[in-house]
């Protein structure tokens, strides 16, 4: 039986589509860069971002092999290229304008309250480990009520390394002094997911839907949408 059940957020309990990359997106942002003193068009103002990005993730190769990109930083590179001073609060703003503009659908899975809910009820320490961005994604998980069953949340932006970096995993079970034996992750991810779970030393559950089969990796597997069978690993194994 597991007692502690870590999750992935994305493509695991909510259902979502983005396109950072697209040119209407970056129509908009002109607009908004524009409004703030940032005169550019949308292609230089797109590549300036994307280049940033890049150089994090070049950089936070010297300390991690799995960095992670800080959204806000690429932002502020615009406006310190423009010479423009900006705070904190504006930068997450705008990122989370520019996520707004980015998702082409956004959705839970429809087992996903039923799961987080019946862990709940069975008195399970649920935990949540997801490669995302705090400024935005903290909103996504509240416009859904998720927040309410999950005992802590740690977000890769907030450790500079997304899974499956080791030190991530690590964060949240020494955190909660949890015993590896009883924690359990549950993730649609085989590379950042599970092969980050057999590297932390835990076990895992790899929601698999159409994608290949998890090839001895890990611990187990259901497809989407199993609720039956995730609560039948987690308390009978």
């Amino acid at each position: 039986m597991y007692n502690n059940i870590i999750f992935d957020l994305y493509g695991t309990l909510i259902d979502i589509r983005t396109d950072e990359h697209k040119n209407s997106l970056w129509a908009e942002m002109e607009k908004i860069f524009a409004f703030y003193g940032v005169d550019s068009d949308c292609l230089t103002l797109k590549e300036k971002y994307f280049n940033s990005l890049s150089n994090q993730f070049k950089e936070g190769k010297k300390n991690y092999d799995f960095p992670e990109i800080d959204v806000k930083k690429a932002i502020k590179c615009i406006f310190d290229d423009f010479k423009k001073d900006v705070d904190d609060d504006l930068l997450s703003r705008i990122a989370q304008v520019m996520r707004a503009l980015s998702i082409e659908y956004i959705r839970l899975f429809d087992n996903t309250v039923e799961l987080l809910s019946t862990l709940k009820k069975q008195n399970k320490k649920i935990f949540l480990l997801t490669n995302a961005q705090k400024c935005f994604t903290k909103l996504e998980i509240e416009k859904f009520g998720l927040q309410k069953y999950f005992d802590d949340i740690l977000y890769s932006s907030d450790f500079k390394a997304t899974k499956p970096e080791k030190l991530f995993f690590d964060a949240m079970i020494s955190k909660h002094n949890l015993d590896k034996k009883k924690t359990i992750m549950i993730g649609n991810e085989l590379k950042s997911d599970i092969q980050g779970a057999v590297n932390a030393g835990i076990a895992s559950i790899y929601i698999r839907g159409n994608k290949p089969d998890f090839d001895g990796i890990g611990k187990y597997e259901c497809f989407d949408g199993n609720t039956v069978d995730i609560l039948n690993i987690i308390n009978n194994s």
